[in-house]
C-alpha cells in the first residue's frame, strides 16, 4: 500500500485475498443502513457485543476460547493468565473489558479465517487511517517537548483517532451482526 492510498480512494487489495473466496453479506460502508440495531448495541454497549460476537464466532463453544484467539501476543497471555480452560467465560468478559481493541481485531481476524471471508477494503483503509492519526499523535506529544502548541495538536489528533475507532467498531460489529457467521456469500 502507497503512503497515502487509504485517503484517495483506490481501491486497497488483502494481501490474503487469493486465500479466500467469501464476502462478508454487507460491507462496512452499508453496515449502519442495513443494521441499524446492531450498530446501536455496539455503541450502548460495546463489550457485550465483542463478548457476545466472539461466543457466536465459536459456535458457543468455550472449550476453544483463547485470549484474543491466540493472535495478539500469545505468549504474553500464557504467562500472565495461565490455564485459561478453567474460566473461559470469565477470561472473556476480562479480555473485552479492559483489551477491547485487541478482543475485537482478533474476533475479526478469527471469523475471517475460519469462514474464509475477505477483508472489507473499507475495513483496511479505517485500520490504516487510524494507524496514520496515532503515529502523527506520536510525532506530535515528541515535539511538544520543543514546542508546546504541538500538545494541542496531538490532543486533537488522538481525539479525531479515538472518533475514527469508535466508529469502526460500530460499523464492524453491525456488520457482523448482519452476517451470520455461517454463511457469508461467495465472491
Amino acid at each position: 500500500m502507497g503512503g497515502g492510498d487509504f485517503l484517495c480512494g483506490k481501491p486497497i487489495e488483502d494481501p490474503r485475498a487469493h486465500l479466500q473466496a467469501r464476502e462478508w453479506e454487507t460491507t462496512m460502508m452499508h453496515a449502519g443502513c442495513d443494521n441499524p440495531g446492531g450498530c446501536a448495541l455496539a455503541c450502548f454497549f460495546p463489550c457485550c457485543m465483542a463478548y457476545s460476537l466472539r461466543k457466536r464466532a465459536l459456535d458457543n463453544k468455550m472449550a476453544d476460547y483463547k485470549c484474543c484467539q491466540g493472535y495478539i501476543c500469545p505468549n504474553c497471555v500464557d504467562c500472565f493468565v495461565p490455564d485459561q480452560s478453567q474460566c473461559p467465560e470469565f477470561c472473556l468478559c476480562l479480555e473485552v473489558t479492559f483489551f477491547q481493541s485487541c478482543a475485537i481485531s482478533a474476533t475479526r481476524i478469527f471469523v475471517q479465517e475460519q469462514r474464509q471471508i475477505i477483508t472489507d477494503p473499507c475495513d483496511i483503509k479505517i485500520i490504516a487511517c487510524n494507524n496514520a492519526m496515532q503515529i502523527l499523535t506520536c510525532i506530535c506529544r515528541v515535539l511538544a517537548h520543543v514546542n508546546g502548541i504541538f500538545g494541542h495538536v496531538a490532543r486533537l489528533i488522538q481525539l479525531a483517532a479515538d472518533i475514527v475507532y469508535c466508529k469502526w467498531i460500530l460499523y464492524k460489529d453491525g456488520q457482523w451482526v448482519t452476517c451470520n457467521l455461517t454463511c457469508c456469500s461467495v465472491g
